[in-house]
């Protein structure tokens, strides 16, 4: 019970520091040159990834573990923000 109350309290840390920053991705591609409608297909289709894959997540979950789910998804994250800022590539 005490390991369940400690993943439910370091996700929502997560999710409150990543909520934290995706409020200022539009205004970072804004800034950055991209239209408004630019941004918008860009949310759409982060969107519709994102539902695709919430059911092959779940299974995966259930299969390995949600802990380990977590962990897996912190790669994915920061190569999100390096693509995100394309002059850290050079």
């Amino acid at each position: 019970n005490s390991c369940l109350t400690k993943l439910y309290f370091s996700e929502s840390i997560r999710n409150l520091g990543l909520n934290m920053i995706q409020i200022f991705i539009p205004v970072y591609l804004m800034t950055s040159g991209y239209s408004f409608r630019e941004v918008v297909v860009f949310y759409i289709i982060s969107s519709v990834f994102h539902v695709a894959l919430a059911i092959p997540a779940g299974f995966l979950g259930a299969k390995i573990g949600f802990k380990y789910l977590i962990f897996l998804s912190v790669p994915f994250f920061i190569i999100f923000f390096i693509f995100l800022a394309p002059y850290f590539l050079y």
